[in-house]
């Protein structure tokens, strides 16, 4: 195999015959421990079919196109003149060195991921609880004064040393400024056990109980006024699930990252963003000052009675990557993305996956 024929291939055989498929193979990936691809092209409008599982360097050897994640881009075998790669990240480059090296992201022909100059977008975080909006807009949200009755803030922080953005220190700053917190996760003030209480609607309380996607963190945090939804790294472009735990729940997230690209994506008037405040105490007296004032508090979630507001998410779902998490449509995207577009032999422009495109400002830094 060679891409010199790629025309032919996408022109089909010269009698008229189908052309032969592409050769894919997930050589590592970031989640699971099997090809998840596999047997999910059937059905797809242009031929690829997967070959080998995870880890499998016969099949990576051999095939036409090799995705590899590039957090830990290990490869262990000679590299096929022509054999393209598709470099697969979710995390952020401020904890992978290989996503800021130039040298690593110059040998891949594309890549897919976050990032708005992602040759194949995927947003698998972020995708997984926003979806159950569907079905949360239309539940009674939990009553102002039951959320009243509880602390100010909830957190769900359990890695207390990966923090590349300060998230901690504000946390406990906040703290200092007489934000009452209930620390859900390992790191934190007013650490306590998650628990769903017997006031809430009972559709709330089934669904906490179902195990889904990040349902009981969503439906404990609707129960406090305001959700800590802090990112541990300020790279461009990363957004997480974490603030859609928050609005999914029906509670105010306080968001901690990257707001500029938050901005573009989340309801207007949804999201308290750090950024936005000079100081801690400001941040602090704003929260204070809403939770004493139901009117303000309740107006950071009128977004959920007005369908427009969701508009820009509903752009980003519409991807085709979105449409299954894991497989199936999205397996097929990816094929006819490939046979769609030309090799691309040029490395990306990107050369550090932490930073801005050119034009969009600069790196997210906390000030408070």
């Amino acid at each position: 195999y060679n891409w010199a024929n790629e025309r032919t291939r996408l022109a089909g055989a010269e009698d008229g015959a189908p052309s032969p498929p592409l050769y894919i193979a997930q050589y590592s990936h970031v989640y699971g421990p099997a090809a998840v691809w596999s047997g999910n092209f059937t059905g797809c409008d242009r031929p690829c079919q997967a070959v080998g599982t995870y880890g499998d360097v016969a099949a990576a050897a051999t095939a036409d196109v090799v995705v590899i994640n590039l957090m830990s881009p290990r490869t262990q075998w000679a590299r096929p003149p022509g054999q393209v790669w598709v470099g697969t990240y979710f995390e952020s480059p401020d904890h992978y060195p290989s996503l800021r090296n130039a040298a690593t992201l110059a040998a891949f022909n594309y890549t897919t991921g976050y990032r708005p100059d992602a040759d194949f977008p995927v947003f698998n975080m972020v995708l997984d609880t926003a979806s159950h909006l569907n079905k949360t807009l239309a539940w009674p949200l939990p009553a102002y004064s039951l959320k009243q009755g509880r602390p100010m803030l909830a957190t769900w922080i359990s890695n207390c040393h990966i923090d590349a953005i300060g998230r901690l220190p504000l946390l406990a700053d906040l703290d200092r400024h007489n934000v009452t917190i209930a620390s859900y996760g390992k790191c934190g003030p007013g650490r306590t056990a998650a628990k769903v209480g017997p006031d809430l609607e009972p559709v709330w309380r089934e669904w906490a109980a179902s195990g889904g996607s990040g349902a009981e963190k969503a439906v404990v945090s609707a129960q406090h006024l305001f959700m800590y939804a802090a990112e541990n790294s300020g790279c461009a472009y990363y957004t997480t699930e974490k603030v859609f735990h928050a609005l999914v729940g029906g509670t105010v997230p306080v968001y901690v990252g990257d707001a500029a690209s938050l901005k573009r994506l989340a309801p207007p008037g949804s999201v308290i963003y750090a950024a936005d405040f000079e100081s801690t105490a400001a941040l602090a007296a704003h929260l204070k000052r809403l939770a004493r004032d139901r009117d303000a508090y309740e107006g950071y979630l009128a977004w959920r009675t007005k369908p427009a507001s969701l508009d820009a998410l509903h752009r980003v779902m519409a991807l085709p990557a979105w449409e299954v998490a894991n497989g199936g449509s999205r397996a097929c995207a990816l094929c006819e993305f490939l046979w769609a577009t030309p090799r691309r032999v040029q490395p990306k422009a990107a050369t550090d996956l932490c930073q801005p495109l050119p034009g969009q400002g600069a790196r997210f830094r906390l000030r408070l």
